[in-house]
Order: C-alpha cells, then sequence, then structure tokens
C-alpha cells in the first residue's frame, strides 16, 4: 500500500483505502457480469473477501477506541 501523504498533507487511513478498494471490487464485478460470468464470480469473491478483511479492521478499531476511551475514563 502507499502510505506517502496525499495532497491535503494528512496520510490516507488504511481504512478508507480498504474500503475504496471494496467498492470498486464490487463494481468491477458488476461490469464483469456483463461479459463473462465466471470471471464475475472470481471478482466477486475478491470483493467479499475484501469486505469481510474490511469489516474485521473496522470493528478491531472500534474495539481499541472503546478501551482507550475507557482507560481515559479510569484515569480521571
Amino acid at each position: 500500500m502507499d502510505n506517502r501523504p496525499n495532497p491535503m498533507g494528512r496520510k490516507r487511513p488504511i481504512l478508507e483505502t480498504v474500503r475504496n478498494m471494496t467498492i470498486i471490487f464490487f463494481a468491477l464485478s458488476a461490469i464483469a457480469a456483463l461479459y463473462n460470468f465466471a470471471l464475475a464470480a472470481r471478482v466477486l469473491i475478491m470483493a467479499v473477501v475484501m469486505f469481510v478483511i474490511y469489516i474485521c479492521m473496522f470493528l478491531s478499531k472500534k474495539k481499541n477506541t472503546e478501551s482507550k476511551e475507557k482507560e481515559t475514563e479510569e484515569s480521571q
């Protein structure tokens, strides 16, 4: 993955990148379905795998955020 700063001056979060790739794979699957069903099935499988990865990363980030908030509340 390219982790260089984007033109806006901030690093693009990996979660945002995975989400965008998932959307692209679903779009490619829809386009491939017009031409070749076997190809569309393979791209759809990749899209589903990317979606599962995105969900796992999202839940992991949410869990980490909640635990940090809990630690902050306990320290105050």
